[in-house]
């Protein structure tokens, strides 16, 4: 076998060593770039961690803000409304003559005082509603109810208001309903709330109607498309029909918002905070319930409830309801 030559091996040997050369370099550049690469990681990690730590810091300090605004409205609530009764007991006590019997001028300004009085109360105990929606602290106290009946009371707390615009009350009622399991109290509230506000946005000489029924629905929050969807539930219904100026497409969605107004106009015409619809759609909420509004412009809104006759939790009990928005 020939022997290869002093000048081959050096030419394999030098050829051996460029390769390893190049194979150490290739390494060590591989090497460090990821040795660069992990460092830049792991910097951006500990920024990511320091960023979730700031935000996290934020957020405990808003809901502590928040805590703190919600604790701070429902005393000053509670402060003015122990005044404030005690305003509206000795108006209606100088009305009925306790007093001595007063003028006729002097029996209108006690009956402007007692008049904005009631509507200070009322705005009062929306603020308070709101704090205890806002604070996840609205307890549901449950029993049978006749869903008409309520209807009946939440009319005849309007009934003042549409006299005083001539505004025609009609009411549709089922023959025969089963009981509801809800809580009079909040139901009565959510119908004088969408009442109210029927009658604020009705034109003089307008009308609003009152339907109470029953029917068969999805369960609320169910996909109608879909195939497999559960079986239709038995549902309360509720549609207050005014005849009013209507509600903007564009202003459909927010209409259940706290402090919305479709007018936000300085020179506005109509009063309100813009609570009632917010409130009336939390405590419908609280009773996995759903509302629901369809308008058209110059020709009135309709505004829908729907309540299960069966929910998840139906229990006659005082029930706390955490976390509710609008």
């Amino acid at each position: 076998m020939p022997r290869a030559s002093e000048v081959q091996i050096d030419r394999i040997l030098a050829h051996l060593v460029s390769t390893l050369d190049v194979v150490v370099h290739t390494s060590y550049k591989q090497l460090m770039t990821s040795r660069l690469h992990i460092a830049s990681i792991s910097g951006a990690f500990e920024d990511l961690e320091r960023v979730n730590r700031s935000l996290q810091d934020a957020n405990n300090q808003l809901k502590e803000l928040d805590r703190l605004k919600s604790n701070f409205i429902a005393t000053v609530s509670h402060e003015l409304r122990t005044p404030l009764t005690s305003v509206i007991g000795y108006s209606e006590m100088l009305l009925e003559g306790m007093a001595g019997e007063l003028g006729t001028e002097q029996r209108d300004y006690v009956k402007t005082i007692l008049e904005k009085g009631e509507s200070l109360l009322s705005l009062i105990g929306q603020v308070l509603d709101l704090s205890r929606i806002e604070s996840g602290n609205v307890a549901i106290l449950k029993t049978m109810v006749d869903l008409r009946e309520l209807a009946k009371l939440a009319l005849s707390d309007i009934v003042p208001q549409a006299r005083k615009r001539d505004i025609k009350l009609e009411t549709v009622f089922a023959d025969d309903m089963p009981l509801l399991s809800a809580d009079a109290d909040k139901i009565r509230r959510v119908l004088t709330n969408l009442l109210g506000n029927a009658v604020k946005f009705t034109p003089v000489k307008g009308t609003i109607t009152v339907k109470v029924s029953t029917e068969e629905a999805l369960p609320v929050g169910s996909d109608r498309f879909n195939l497999f969807a559960p079986e239709r539930n038995l549902y309360a219904r509720v549609d207050v029909i005014d005849t009013g100026i209507g509600i903007p497409n564009d202003k459909l969605e927010r209409i259940f918002d706290s402090f919305f107004q479709v007018d936000n106009s300085s020179t506005r015409q109509f009063g309100g905070t813009g609570l009632g619809l917010s409130i009336a759609r939390n405590f419908t909420l609280a009773h996995r319930g759903k509302m629901t509004v369809t308008s058209v412009i110059g020709l009135g809104s309709t505004f829908t409830l729907l309540l299960p006759y069966v929910a998840d939790d139906d229990r006659l009990d005082t029930q706390p309801v955490d976390g509710l928005r609008s």
